[in-house]
């Protein structure tokens, strides 16, 4: 169990949140927000239709920084062991005594300077990290916003099941304490399920509107054949 680590509250502080719930809506009428939307030019997700967040990381580049996370927390953890200070007062007082190193080198020694370079580096790598997966994450649900592929109502159910699992995971995670988990597990957990809730409202969005269009062509005499529509004479 770690000592030291760093109160959740405090972690979750410091990431993305995760995007709002949709408004109010449904596939008899559109929210609020879509109808707003509509008449500025922008799609149903308030984005203009030919938008596209940038490419995030490759999935190496982010294995890559949530190591360097890993790595940084464990050197964290552990520089407050008692060799570590038995070290630092042998140096310390061997260098006063010879008078080998100046002020700045006896200084470069103390553990404290130490310690608050290691938790400098811990929280840049820590920013750096929540920040790329926010990135995937945005990307990812761009993705599924401009997909063509239809919603099915048997489609749902799979990500309304992914997004709960995600919530229970993560809310396991915040209940067991920092001192059961990392902070890279923590901002995974964080960070799936936000794309998880996030994709499940895009289909149920998605869905809405297909209902409601279906309802509009059958109120015109117009029947759908996949990607055409035809009105009837």
């Amino acid at each position: 169990m770690r000592s030291r680590a760093k109160p959740l509250a405090d972690l979750n502080a410091n990431l993305h949140p995760c995007p709002p719930e949709a408004q109010p809506g449904g596939s008899t009428m559109p929210s609020a927000s879509e109808q707003l939307f509509a008449e500025i030019g922008l799609d149903a997700f308030g984005h203009p239709p030919d938008y596209m967040p940038p490419k995030p990381p490759s999935p190496r580049k982010i294995a890559m920084l949530g190591d360097k996370l890993d790595r940084l927390e464990r050197l964290r953890d552990h520089m407050w062991d008692e060799d570590r200070y038995r070290r630092w007062f042998s140096a310390r007082y061997n260098a006063i005594e010879k008078s080998e190193l100046s002020d700045e080198d006896i200084e470069a020694l103390e553990p404290h300077a130490y310690s608050r370079e290691v938790q400098h580096r811990l929280y840049i790598a820590r920013m750096e990290y929540g920040q790329v997966l926010t990135a995937r994450n945005d990307y990812l649900t761009r993705k599924a916003q401009l997909s063509k592929q239809r919603v099915k109502s048997q489609d749902k159910r799979p990500l309304w099941d992914a997004m709960f699992k995600a919530e229970q995971h993560l809310d396991l995670i915040v209940a067991a304490g920092s001192g059961f988990s990392t902070q890279r597990e923590f901002i995974d957990a964080h960070a799936a399920h936000c794309l998880a809730s996030t994709l499940h409202d895009i289909a149920e969005k998605k869905f809405d509107i297909q209902e409601r269009e279906a309802r509009a062509d059958k109120r015109a005499g117009i029947v759908r054949h996949r990607a055409s529509r035809i009105r009837r004479n």
